[in-house]
């Protein structure tokens, strides 16, 4: 394992553990979760805050590590059901904080999962569409006729 500062880049990480909180300053209510990165075998924390401006972004993120509860609360009283279950994609960005250069989780995402029917299969409908003669034109007073009604 390497102690020194984490390359820039994306990884694979599985949440290992959160802590809820409120920062220093401002008093602002964050969920902090430390990740173990695979490739590095380093573990690196992401803050992830709960404001207007950030609460959905910081839901997607705890979603994406396998959360299922209904309320930020979870995190703080009985436990956040799901969490740590689902390994994500990390964004590691460098950032100087203080003088000092320090890596930084920038972004939680979820792992896309290629379709299971194979490459383009949800695509395979719509390409038989394209080769299938169209359909023949109906006059309208055949329609209306079968509708009741008569246009004349």
């Amino acid at each position: 394992m390497s102690t020194g500062l984490h390359p820039e880049g994306t990884f694979i990480a599985t949440p290992k553990y959160y802590e809820a909180g409120e920062s220093s300053k401002q008093g602002t209510e964050y969920i902090a979760v430390t990740f173990a990165i695979e490739e590095t075998g380093q573990q690196l924390m992401a803050y992830l805050y709960l404001t207007p401006n950030t609460w959905k972004r910081t839901a997607e993120s705890l979603r994406a590590c396998g959360w299922s509860g209904t309320d930020f609360a979870d995190f703080v009283k009985s436990g956040a059901p799901g969490f740590g279950t689902a390994k994500v994609k990390v964004v590691v960005e460098h950032e100087e904080y203080q003088e000092k250069v320090r890596a930084k989780i920038k972004w939680v995402n979820r792992i896309s999962t290629p379709a299971k029917s194979g490459f383009g299969s949800s695509f395979k409908e719509n390409l038989a569409t394209l080769d299938a003669p169209p359909a023949p034109a109906v006059p309208i007073d055949e329609i209306l006729k079968d509708q009741g009604e008569i246009p004349f």
